[in-house]
């Protein structure tokens, strides 16, 4: 990702580049390996995220659009379905090989930061602009938790078992909490500035 309008590929022992840019018409801003490392999602303040063919770095299917920025992109475990977050206030969900929407979007308050497959596909946790990590429930879209931060949530993660949330904030703190419960796990870890 980046704050550029191409992403590149590298070979990792020579360093160097393979294939073509991966370019969008404006900045980046994320970019994920699928989990059998054959497709590359990027993410850009153009509205869309894109998929590209990792071995030769040309463009796979259409643009995955959005109404606004999109800030974070992920892919499910299986690798079946990506997941989008958008400045528009919605997380999507789409066919990994169709590129489809998958169900109605996760909508928020307001403008979505970042965004997470738990491990073992069943869940999504989101961050946004209101100060608010958000748990889902994928088969019912139902929300489980709401997890507050005093500043905008940048980034989320689950730990490999997927029993703990991870999410980093504006207000200087990263902080752990229990998925099952929502209740915080140890105290804020914090940093000198925003953590992204």
């Amino acid at each position: 990702g980046g704050w550029d309008s191409a992403a590149r590929l590298w070979d990792a022992a020579t360093g160097d580049p393979r294939g073509e840019p991966l370019r969008h018409e404006d900045w980046l801003r994320a970019a994920a390996f699928s989990p059998d490392g054959k497709t590359i999602l990027t993410a850009s303040l153009d509205n869309t995220a894109r998929l590209w063919h990792a071995a030769t770095t040309d463009p796979r299917g259409t643009p995955l659009r959005h109404d606004d920025w999109v800030h974070a992109v992920a892919f499910s475990p299986d690798g079946k379905t990506i997941l989008t977050a958008s400045m528009d206030k919605t997380a999507r969900l789409w066919d990994a090989v169709t590129g489809e929407s998958r169900r109605e979007p996760l909508s928020h308050e307001d403008r979505v930061l970042a965004a997470a497959f738990s491990p073992d596909g069943q869940t999504v946790l989101t961050g946004d602009a209101t100060r608010t990590a958000y748990l889902w429930d994928l088969k019912s879209s139902n929300l489980r938790l709401s997890l507050r931060h005093e500043g905008q949530v940048h980034a989320v993660a689950f730990s490999p078992n997927g029993h703990t949330l991870l999410t980093a904030s504006g207000d200087k703190t990263a902080r752990l909490w229990d998925a099952a419960t929502g209740e915080p796990r140890g105290v804020p870890l914090h940093h000198e500035g925003v953590v992204f």
